[in-house]
């Protein structure tokens, strides 16, 4: 036992140690034989077991603040999606269904200027379900979107000061050297040409490596006709139109089949004028259902079993299910089933073949292989469908029928982002509080919160931050820039510079982009110094690799964030990361040695 302890405090062997983890690590997310978060797992336990962080420090990293980040992202993410938000959003950008190269280069714009002034995950976060949605509709692997705005994001950190934490770190650095910090702008002129650079780079490279990727499958929903009744309100936008001039209005996506006034159905023809308390028995997909009920401010007739005092625990839905063989409604109409075994549950549509309606949806007999769209409290639709032997059809994407909560949402993800880009308060915290937010209002339920945190990324990650602490504490870290500082006397002050930019990359990837910042800005300012040339240099060039994580999925929150629901492997990132950082490179350093001259 002396003996070993002996051997485990000796500096040279944590620090092989501490590198014989980090190739292990490498080789096994490359080779991708097991699960990611089981090798991060291992690396923890391996780190503990050969004595170079005691247990108390490599598990206190399931609490690290980028661990709360990143989970909270997941949920606010949901809360977006749930708040009709995003419905709101892409029925204005049909312009870019079925135009894939258009969509992924207006997306990579958005996240890099949205990310030049909001923290980067945030804005990754405000994205990616509009991407998931027009993933669905060019129908195309959702890979070929995920990762280009995830790297998007990091590339608007280089626009401003207040892009990216790691930039204002680099500004203090300045401070304290210099006397002056950095100011808003003055990592536009080198960030703007690589932001510039690497989007086209993405909107390109990404086309030819993901765009016919066929393994991650895009969740689709099949474009069934549903037939569903809405009544005209008294506020209704289209009270007093005609039959014909609903019609173009809605562009022939929707379509009146029947009217039913004073529960009696009245000739259809194009110049029946539509009033107030109306009900139309109307067809199409269930988007375009969702779209013109919102739009013309239609109630859908079905949405008659509400329940009150809902909890945060609950969660409404609207789901299809099949109606098999052996299904206990056949024959019925909703009408007829007892108030028990429907409470809580709405009936809003019906798919059939060839189906014309003669009689309101309630009163309609239910058939073998019907597809009827329900809504309403999980734990009561559930209990529906097991009562009467329905089949769910698997699928999250359906809108209609569900509440809005577009403002509620909106105010608390917004305002969060804006205390982020403020840095008043820590990230983990702003983010934690607004989840709580999100579910005491019920704008998220709890349910639907803890199943949208993807938990193998956040293992991913303490695993990884608990590999970057190791590295740092066995000395692996300041003997890297001990190397830094003995090159400074054997190469000219633009080489030095390079190796600068590439060793705060290497950090930046494999332990992190804030430690890569923190770590190098100093050996910046001594290799400076020694070099007899200006700080600034140096400094900008630190700032661009600590936010150049594009190796791997662990150095950096939105990478992690992309990597389970883009379905990609860690040698994805580096075929894109790879070269992405060499054009990074090949771009930045002329372009600083013509605004920063050395």
């Amino acid at each position: 036992m002396d003996i070993f302890n002996a051997l485990v405090s000796n500096d040279l062997y944590l620090k092989i140690m501490s590198f014989a983890l980090l190739g292990i690590s490498m080789l096994l997310f490359i080779k991708d034989r097991f699960r990611y978060d089981a090798v991060a797992l291992f690396l923890m336990v391996m780190i503990i077991v050969l004595g170079i962080l005691p247990y108390e420090e490599a598990f206190a990293n399931f609490g690290h603040p980028v661990i709360i980040i990143v989970g909270s992202m997941f949920i606010m993410s949901q809360a977006l999606v749930k708040s009709g938000i995003i419905d709101l959003i892409v029925s204005r950008i049909s312009f870019l269904h079925h135009r894939p190269i258009l969509s992924l280069a207006c997306l990579v714009i958005l996240v890099a200027l949205i990310s030049g002034f909001v923290n980067n995950i945030g804005a990754l976060a405000m994205v990616m379900p509009i991407a998931l949605h027009l993933a669905q509709k060019n129908k195309i692997s959702i890979s070929f979107y995920l990762l280009p705005i995830a790297f998007a994001s990091h590339l608007g950190g280089y626009l401003t000061l207040i892009g990216t934490p790691r930039n204002i770190i680099i500004s203090d650095f300045r401070l304290q050297a210099t006397g002056t910090p950095y100011e808003m702008f003055d990592f536009l002129p080198v960030g703007g040409l690589i932001a510039i650079g690497g989007i086209i780079f993405l909107i390109l490279y990404s086309w030819s490596f993901f765009s016919k990727r066929k393994d991650i499958a895009t969740n689709e929903v099949e474009s069934r006709t549903y037939f569903t009744e809405a009544s005209i309100g008294p506020k209704s936008k289209i009270i007093g139109l005609t039959v014909k001039k609903f019609h173009a209005r809605t562009k022939g996506l929707v379509l009146i089949k029947n009217i039913f006034r004073d529960k009696q159905a009245i000739p259809l023809i194009d110049d029946v004028v539509l009033y107030t308390d109306d009900i139309l028995s109307l067809t199409g997909t269930e988007e375009s259902l969702t779209m013109f009920v919102e739009k013309f401010d239609l109630q859908l007739t079905g949405l008659r079993a509400l329940e009150r005092y809902v909890t945060s625990a609950d969660d409404y839905i609207s789901i299809e299910v099949a109606v098999p063989t052996y299904a206990k409604i056949i024959g019925k109409n909703w009408n007829e089933i007892k108030l028990q075994d429907r409470f809580g549950t709405n009936f809003i549509g019906l798919y059939r073949h060839n189906f014309q309606p003669k009689k309101l949806l309630a009163e309609t007999k239910i058939n073998n292989s019907d597809i009827m769209l329900l809504q309403g409290r999980t734990e009561s639709v559930m209990s529906t469908i097991n009562t009467f032997s329905l089949l769910p059809i698997a699928n999250d994407a359906i809108r209609l029928g569900r509440t809005r909560a577009v403002l509620a949402t909106l105010a608390i993800v917004v305002s969060a982002i804006t205390l982020a880009t403020l840095q008043l308060v820590p990230l983990s915290i702003i983010f934690l509080v607004s989840v709580i937010l999100l579910v005491g209002f019920n704008l998220v339920s709890l349910r639907a919160a803890y199943e949208s945190i993807d938990w193998p990324v956040l293992v991913l990650l303490a695993g990884m931050i608990t590999l970057g602490d190791a590295l740092i504490a066995s000395g692996t870290a300041e003997m890297v820039s001990q190397s830094i500082l003995s090159m400074s006397h054997i190469l000219n002050p633009v080489a030095v510079l390079i190796v600068m930019l590439v060793i705060t990359m290497l950090i930046s990837d494999y332990i992190n982009t804030t430690a890569a910042a923190v770590i190098m800005a100093p050996i910046a300012i001594l290799v400076a110094t020694n070099l007899g040339v200006s700080v600034d240099p140096f400094l900008i060039a630190v700032a661009i690799g600590a936010s150049s994580a594009y190796q791997s999925p662990v150095g950096h929150e939105s990478n992690a964030f992309v990597m389970q629901k883009g379905g990609y492997q860690f040698s994805d990132f580096v075929k894109i990361g790879l070269p992405l950082e060499i054009l990074i490179i090949a771009i930045s350093i002329p372009v600083i040695l013509i605004v920063w001259p050395l």
